[in-house]
C-alpha cells in the first residue's frame, strides 16, 4: 500500500520505530584521518551558510565544516563500548534535550551534535541544501571525522527518519534503532532559542500535525521489514504520533522490540529521563554481546 501523502504523526511514527528513539549502527569501509577529513569537506563546501555567533567550545567540543557551514558536536563519555551519536528532531530542534543519553557515556563514547542549521550550528538558509541526502552525508562526516568506523545511531522523531536513511545508505554492518510534559527548563530554552525555523518550515511546514514541506510524501513504511539489525522502538503514553501507530510500525521490524512510557509524551529523554536512558542502556549492551 502506497500513499502520496503523510502526515506528522506517520513520520514521526516511522523513525519512531527506528528508534524513537531508532537505535542503529554502521561501519565505514575505510578510516579517514580526522584532519584530513576537515581539509576535504571544507575544500568541497559551496554557499557557506550564516554562521551563528561562535559558541565558546567546551570540553569534547569542536566544529566541523561540512557541506554548507560548519557543525557544532561534543564527544563525551569515559565507556570503551561501541560509540553512539545522537540525531535530534526538528528538523531544527537542536541537540539540548538529548543530554539525558550522555549518562551513558560510563559504558561508551556519547556523539551529541547540532545538525547544520540548528543549535549551535551555522544557520541554513539554502534550501538546496535542505534535503535528506545532505543530512545524510554530513552525519557520515561526522563520522569520518572522528576515526569512527562502526556506531550506534540514535534518533528521536525526525532524527528517525535520518536515521533510517543512513542504514539505507550504509546497510553493510550496521546496527539499527513527541510534545513535552516535563521539560529541562534550561534545555528547552536553549532549544527554542536557537531553533532552526528555517528547515522545519521548508522540510516540515507550518504546522505539527500535517506535513506540507518537502517531507510531506515520506513514506518509507515498505523499508521496515528489509531491516536486518536490531532495533529499539520507544514512545511516550500521550505521544503526538499515537503509541499504537508506533508499535505496528516496530512489528513491521524484524525482532525490533518496542517500549511504551507511561504518563510521558513525544520528548520522552524529559517525561521519563530515568527509564528512557535505562532502556538504552540496556540495548546497547545486549547488542555489544553478540
Amino acid at each position: 500500500m502506497t500513499h502520496s501523502r503523510v502526515t506528522r504523526p506517520t513520520l514521526r511514527t516511522l523513525a519512531a520505530c527506528v528508534a524513537t528513539p531508532m537505535l542503529l549502527a554502521a561501519c565505514g569501509t575505510a578510516e579517514t584521518k580526522r584532519t584530513d577529513t576537515v581539509a576535504a569537506i571544507a575544500s568541497a563546501d559551496s554557499g557557506i551558510a550564516p554562521r551563528v555567533p561562535e559558541p565558546a567550545l567546551g570540553a569534547g567540543e569542536a566544529m566541523l565544516p561540512v557541506r554548507g557551514g560548519r557543525i557544532w558536536y561534543k564527544l563525551s563519555g569515559s565507556g570503551k563500548g561501541t560509540p553512539m551519536v545522537l540525531l535530534h528532531g526538528g528538523p531544527g530542534a537542536g541537540s539540548y534535550y538529548l543530554k539525558p543519553f550522555e549518562d551513558i557515556g560510563d559504558d561508551r563514547p556519547i556523539i551529541r551534535y547540532d545538525q547544520l542549521g540548528a543549535g549551535k550550528s551555522d544557520r541554513l538558509t539554502d534550501t538546496t541544501l535542505m534535503n535528506i541526502p545532505r543530512f545524510v552525508a554530513e552525519l557520515d562526516s561526522l563520522r569520518r571525522a572522528l576515526s569512527i568506523d562502526k556506531w550506534f545511531v540514535n534518533g528521536q522523531s525526525w532524527g528517525t527518519v535520518l536515521a533510517l536513511e543512513y542504514y539505507k545508505a550504509h546497510p553493510d554492518e550496521f546496527y539499527a534503532r513527541y510534545v513535552w510534559r516535563r521539560p529541562v527548563k534550561v534545555d528547552l530554552d536553549s532549544t527554542m532559542a536557537r531553533f532552526g525555523g528555517e528547515q522545519y518550515n521548508y522540510m516540515q511546514g507550518a504546522y505539527e500535525f500535517v506535513v506540507t514541506g518537502t517531507l510531506k510524501d515520506y513514506d518509507a513504511r515498505a523499508d521496515l521489514p528489509k531491516i536486518k539489525v536490531p532495533v529499539l522502538s520507544t514512545a511516550g503514553e500521550f505521544d503526538e504520533v499515537g503509541p499504537k501507530t508506533v508499535e505496528a510500525h516496530a512489528k513491521m521490524i524484524p525482532g525490533a522490540k518496542f517500549v511504551l512510557y507511561k504518563d510521558a509524551s513525544h520528548v520522552t529523554t524529559w517525561d521519563a529521563r530515568d527509564e528512557n536512558v535505562k532502556d538504552v542502556r540496556e540495548f546497547l549492551r545486549s547488542v555489544d554481546k553478540r
